[in-house]
């Protein structure tokens, strides 16, 4: 016991599910009265772990929050059914598909976001387990979604922490439930294996290969879809709805609270049916007390048929299989020569994976009869079997797991420091085993470490007490259990997302899927201009999920600077970076801001949707043959998803998240050498065509000058290509800037006479023209700062801003000081545009100063 009369207290396992969530212990777990709960059904065995249930014996709570008007939270099952009660604000649910969002979402009387939403489900389920338990529950093991971005891994932690519950680790599903299997194997002959992990739950779909052997845990290869799950097939059958009863108005818009209202009773029923027809041939939707979307009363008696039901979901359910083949062929480039039938077997997780048709694809495709094993319970079973790898703290006691090896036991840990201990190497650390047979005392080390070795074992499990003492009187102590026999395979955290960066020559590796947790990699770019900020865009898989700022480089950082970006993942998911500036003599001070995918509104990504057309249509033509095979059918097929998606209005959070991802493809077609630099070739080309035009002009005014221009042009031209075969952003951009200034300098040459000819411009219309392009500067820098975090905002940008500001004013006084009555006024005007005003704009068009960069 702690000094302050609590217990050590116990970790759980959480799945933290879009439509349903569980919670669950390690079967071994020291539970007062362990076995009369068990017996009265409050505790349910699922291999090694016990699933907690409720007072009414369900072992899942739904996903859902409500709050009250006078802002009580109710959660679960209540708040599941105020979607089907007339007259009352939906309750929020299938949040955790926004769990990187910042949107606020319809709770009942309130709002929240869905990090939000979350810690109400998680607090609600660490109260149910301490309240079955009898023991306080201070830690947890939450598992998401192997495909779940860094930052809704972040949000889940955040989730946690709101609700009361330190979140040990993220765990991802694939691996607690292939922890679960395999504990539920136990006794089986075979110590090695190699299965696929078929998870499909209400919301998001994995799949992973995953290999085991006695002591290690290996994910082989992921695939899978962030927006794929039973939620979908509620909508679809919620649309076939508004098929089979035409004479209701459902054309449903989320952005009316009463549609929002009536699409959440319609989803809650929809899932009735579906559930109904993963067992039985036929189900019928029966629901009154409904209003359509024109106010109108429904009274809904609907039939609905298994076969019409696959047939509607059939083209979601093979992308699933699809996901699976991917995951195979990634397996195979790991370990040549492997298949689907070098798998040991299938395991489907999840809910949904219990629709029959999810069976007949995976055997029709990969040969092989999949397994259904505890399909809602085995992902919160794994988390609780994982909570015996993580480190278990107190008030004065950091236990590590324990370990057994040759029939002695071993228990290392740490004292901490507090209040009545200011010294861990005061005390003394004692372990009595429960039997009373065997006790054993250490002092901790200045730093507060211990270690017991050689812990004798009487029994297939031997309870032991783990306490801290100062002068004899017991400060804290902890229960735990030492286990002879197989321990479950220890896995670690895993990326299922290669994380890159983007440098102006194409992405950067810094993490490859499969590559444990935590990860630490240091980068070396170069500077291809000069600035003071450094940004460098972060992508996960396909998406971009923040950007690295470096945001105190010298202004006067040379071109070709060297930059030395280290990059650290911890094992919560957190990403930790920094910058060296080394020929500057001094560290950079780099930030991780991390983006939140907010749902675009409809128009918005209507007009998405129209822009990756036309970017299709384009770059359809321009990439290679092997290219147009590889990646047009995966860019057409997201395309045909996203004009349905668009179409029907239901989903936005999957829509942006799709639109990002082919957004993100189309970007990164490869288009040839050189297509990557910036600007573009055609550009380049664009560019000496003006300056040959200006050449031509000028050879009227003074020939002598066109020709050294002119003969410059074949050395531009040469140097511009052999930069843009050779593929080097730096020379490409020396090469550009070249040609700019040849341009410049014709310009200037031509001014007087241009000025001078009949029907130039007058001096009142370029008075005005100047005026006009003081203004757009001054609109353009009020923008740009506005748009710079605050965060970003140093003093010495602030003061760059200040004097870009001053500078416009200065120049706006002195075009209005210019006497309009002068016969020289529009050469005056045009020396005060060419001197003032267009290099203030050029300074306007680079604020904030950015860097670019590209790799070592």
């Amino acid at each position: 016991m702690s000094e302050n009369g609590g217990g050590a207290g116990i970790a759980v396992g959480i799945d933290l599910g879009t439509t349903n969530s569980c919670v669950a212990v390690l079967a071994d777990a020291p539970i007062p009265d362990k076995a009369e709960k068990i017996a009265a059904g409050r505790l349910r065995p699922v291999g090694g772990a016990l699933v907690i249930t409720d007072r009414y014996r369900s072992p899942l709570t739904p996903s859902a929050v409500w709050i009250d008007r006078d802002g009580t939270p109710v959660v679960g099952a209540r708040a599941k059914n105020k979607a089907r009660q007339t007259g009352e604000p939906p309750p929020a649910m299938f949040f955790k598909r926004d769990m990187s969002g910042s949107e606020p979402l319809r709770a009942g009387h309130a709002t929240m976001t869905a990090t939000e939403a979350s810690a109400h489900v998680l607090r609600y389920l660490r109260e149910l387990a301490e309240s079955v338990l009898d023991v306080p529950v201070r830690r947890a093991v939450v598992t998401v979604p192997a495909f779940f971005e860094v930052g809704a891994k972040n949000a889940t932690t955040q989730a946690g922490a709101d609700a009361g519950l330190e979140v040990a680790e993220t765990l991802i599903e694939p691996e607690a439930a292939a922890q679960a299997y395999l504990a539920g194997r136990a006794g089986e002959p075979a110590d090695h294996g190699v299965f696929l992990v078929y998870d499909l739950g209400g919301g998001t779909f994995d799949a992973s290969v995953v290999e085991w052997n006695a002591e290690t845990f290996d994910h082989l290869s992921f695939d899978g879809d962030r927006f794929l799950g039973g939620y979908d097939f509620d909508q679809a059958i919620v649309g076939l709805l508004a098929d089979k009863v035409p004479g209701y108005n459902l054309n449903i818009d989320v952005s009316v609270p009463e549609h929002r209202a009536l699409l959440g009773a319609l989803l809650t029923e929809a899932e009735g049916v579906k559930i109904e027809l993963s067992r039985s041939p036929a189900a019928d939707l029966v629901k009154s007390n409904l209003l359509d979307c024109d106010g109108e009363p429904m009274i809904l008696t609907v039939p609905f048929e298994r076969t019409e039901f696959e047939e509607l979901i059939a083209r979601r359910i093979e992308r699933t299989v699809d996901s699976c083949v991917s995951a195979l062929e990634k397996a195979a480039r790991r370990q040549p020569g492997f298949s689907a039938a070098s798998l040991d077997g299938i395991v489907l997780v999840g809910g949904s994976s219990r629709i029959p048709l999810v069976s007949e694809s995976l055997s029709r495709r990969l040969g092989k009869e999949p397994v259904l094993v505890e399909p809602d319970l085995c992902v919160a079973a794994g988390a609780a079997l994982k909570t015996a790898f993580i480190d278990r703290h107190s008030a004065h006691l950091k236990l590590g797991p324990p370990v057994v090896l040759d029939g002695r036991g071993e228990i290392n840990g740490q004292v901490l420091t507090g209040h009545g201990l200011a010294d861990p190497a005061h005390a003394v650390v004692v372990l009595r085993s429960d039997d009373g047979e065997y006790t054993a005392r250490v002092r901790a080390d200045e730093r507060g470490g211990f270690r017991f070795a050689d812990i004798p074992l009487t029994d297939a499990e031997t309870g032991v007490t783990v306490a801290v003492e100062v002068d004899g009187r017991e400060l804290d102590s902890q229960a735990d259990t030492l286990r002879m026999g197989p321990d479950l395979p220890r896995g670690g955290a895993v990326l299922a997302n290669t994380i890159s960066v983007k440098v102006r020559s194409g992405m950067r590796t810094v993490a490859e899927e499969g590559d444990p947790v935590p990860h630490h990699v240091e980068i070396g770019l170069r500077t291809v201009n000069q600035g003071v900020l450094l940004p460098v865009p972060v992508y996960e898989g396909p998406i971009p999920i923040g950007e690295v700022v470096i945001s105190d480089l010298p202004a006067d950082t040379p071109v070709g600077t060297r930059v030395a970006l280290s990059v650290t993942i911890g094992a919560d998911w957190m990403i930790d970076v920094h910058a060296r500036v080394p020929t500057a003599g001094r560290e950079g001070r780099a930030t991780l801001n991390l983006r939140s995918f907010d749902s675009d509104s409809w128009e918005r990504l209507r007009e998405r949707l129209d822009s990756v057309r036309a970017s299709w249509a384009e770059k359809r033509n321009l990439v290679d043959p092997e290219t147009r095979i590889t990646h047009g059918p995966r860019i057409e097929k997201l395309v045909a998803e996203l004009e349905d998606l668009v179409a029907h209005r239901f989903d936005a959070a999957q829509a942006t998240y799709r639109m990002t991802v082919v957004e993100t493809q189309l970007e990164s077609l490869p288009l040839g050498p050189g297509a990557h630099l910036s600007p573009s070739f055609s550009e380049f080309e664009g560019k000496l065509l003006d300056l040959e035009q200006l050449i031509d002009q000028l050879a009227g005014v003074d020939a002598r000058r066109a020709a050294e221009f002119r003969n410059e042009l074949p050395a531009l031209r040469a140097a511009g290509s052999a930069a843009h075969r050779a593929e080097r952003q730096l020379d490409w951009s020396t090469a550009v800037e070249q040609v700019e200034a040849r341009i410049h300098a014709v310009w200037n040459l031509l001014v007087p006479p241009v000025i001078g000819v009949p029907g130039g411009p007058s001096a009142a219309t370029l008075r005005a023209q100047v005026l006009a392009e003081i203004s757009r500067g001054r609109d353009s820098l009020r923008d740009r700062m506005a748009g710079v975090p605050g965060a970003q905002r140093t003093q010495a940008l602030e003061e760059l801003y200040k004097s870009l500001v001053t500078e416009g004013d200065v120049a706006q006084a002195d075009v209005h000081r210019v006497d309009m009555n002068a016969p020289d006024a529009g050469r005056i005007l045009r020396r005060v545009l060419d001197e003032r005003v267009m290099p203030w704009l050029a300074r306007v068009e680079t604020f904030p100063p950015v860097v670019d960069v590209e790799p070592e």
